[in-house]
């Protein structure tokens, strides 16, 4: 199981009502999502794409 602190997290945008905004783990903006499942499901696709060793 992968610690969502690890990942990042998705919470609510105060700047745009409705969308969810999306931070790494280090807090830094990555994006807006129209559904917070998506927001998480862009993490997840983010973190494993970062955690593959492609050589």
């Amino acid at each position: 199981m992968i610690d969502r602190e690890m990942v990042g997290r998705v919470i609510s945008c105060v700047e745009h009502p409705g969308l969810w905004r999306i931070e790494d783990q280090n807090g830094r903006f990555m994006g807006r999502a129209g559904m917070r499942e998506q927001g998480a499901e862009f993490l997840a696709a983010w973190f494993l794409a970062n955690d593959q060793d492609w050589s």
